[in-house]
């Protein structure tokens, strides 16, 4: 139609930020899995990843001198976004401590589909029809690379579901976790400026509750030998 107006194209620039985000996201668990290899528990390297995010963000928003002005609905909002990525946080770390790495991150990534979800529950907002026909497929390949029925690692499902059934048991609640906290942000913090919001959310509420949290990687996190065709990448 004339006159409407059409998303602008994704420059070079912006492209290559998102990939090396993408990059940095990756390698982020990949060390979580080296450290809990070491004998860090999972408490422990959220609580250090939190804190660094924080400082580094709080350090670029007093650089640039982003107006930290509150309105009511943020202040009542971002406790709860706070504690909803700690949740999330602990969850894919566990996921990460129990499986290979890019499994757990796998089971991780269906979040968009329990965003759809949260959105139609909480906010009732009917997905697209072409995003719930894409819902099942997108199911496939985390099915074929967790092997669910235990086809590739000849133990049949109920032995191959006794060793990745915890870590993605915690990667779909980091999953289910992380969606509502999408949705809850777009809704009630949206208009706030994502620096401030970062730093509220990743910050204080989680280094004041790290020694209720900490627990030995030796008795929560067991190591788990590679499961599935896809842990050889």
């Amino acid at each position: 139609m004339a006159g409407e107006s059409r998303p602008a194209a994704l420059s070079t620039a912006a492209f290559l930020t998102l990939l090396l985000i993408a990059l940095l996201m990756g390698a982020n668990h990949v060390s979580a899995r080296v450290a809990f290899n070491h004998g860090v528990d999972v408490a422990t390297a959220v609580v250090f990843r939190s804190a660094v995010t924080a400082m580094v963000v709080g350090a670029i928003i007093a650089w640039q001198r982003v107006p930290l002005k509150l309105e009511a609905k943020h202040r009542r909002a971002l406790p709860a976004i706070g504690v909803l990525i700690a949740i999330q946080s602990l969850c894919l770390y566990s996921a990460v401590a129990r499986l290979p790495v890019a499994l757990a991150l796998l089971a991780f990534n269906t979040y968009p589909l329990w965003t759809a979800l949260w959105a139609r529950v909480a906010y009732a907002h009917r997905p697209e029809r072409r995003v719930l026909m894409a819902m099942p497929v997108m199911l496939v390949g985390p099915a074929l690379a967790l092997d669910v029925f235990g086809a590739a690692s000849g133990l049949g499902a109920a032995g191959q579901w006794s060793r990745i059934g915890a870590g993605v048991a915690f990667a779909l609640g980091a999953a289910a976790t992380f969606g509502l906290a999408l949705v809850f942000t777009q809704h009630e913090a949206g208009d706030l400026d994502g620096r401030v919001r970062t730093a509220a959310t990743m910050g204080p509420w989680r280094c004041s509750r790290w020694p209720a949290w900490r627990c030995r990687a030796a008795s929560t996190c067991p190591r788990m030998p590679p499961v599935g065709p896809a842990s050889r990448a």
